[in-house]
């Protein structure tokens, strides 16, 4: 099939959803979907094009596109989130990085030099998330799942914020 030809399906199936779903409602069914779905994602891409600063679709696309196996572009699509000023958001882009590095990681062929380049980013964004003002509970979690990647520097240095803490 062309080019324009896909697009032209595209552009049906859109106006379909747009029609069976009126006003918000196929918004949110996208939000929710936990099915990894290549129209959906492509529904999504463009609402980020219209809507860039809305953090809940952009964390919802990158959840699409890890699922179906576009590690590159969720990581793209949660970029400008990881540097916002606010920190609830910049936290939960940083841990949904983490996330999708995670899977992706241990998809990999178990010794395989994709699985350790794989591991080894997903210790940097472990890394990186250590570095946010964490709750205990977070805080915690986190170490536990340093320790497992086998990043001790990391897992030392949360745990030594964990003794410090009063609760």
């Amino acid at each position: 099939m062309s080019t324009w030809g896909l697009l032209a399906v595209t552009a049906l199936v859109l106006a379909l959803l747009a029609i069976v779903f009126p006003a918000g409602t196929l918004d949110k069914e996208l939000r929710a979907s936990a099915r990894p779905d290549p129209v959906a994602a492509e529904y999504l891409e463009n609402m980020v094009r219209g809507r860039p600063q809305d953090v809940e679709l952009r964390f919802a696309l990158a959840r699409q596109q890890a699922d179906l196996g576009r590690l590159e572009q969720a990581l793209a699509t949660l970029d400008p989130l990881t540097a916002a000023d606010d920190d609830a958001t910049r936290r939960g882009a940083l841990r949904q990085r983490l996330e999708i590095l995670r899977a992706y990681a241990y998809a990999q062929p178990e010794g395989s030099a994709a699985r350790r380049d794989a591991l080894a980013r997903t210790r940097v964004a472990a890394a990186t998330l250590a570095r946010e003002e964490l709750d205990t509970a977070a805080l915690a979690a986190l170490a536990e799942e340093a320790t497992a990647l086998g990043a001790a520097g990391t897992a030392a240095a949360l745990y030594a914020r964990l003794a410090q803490r009063p609760d």
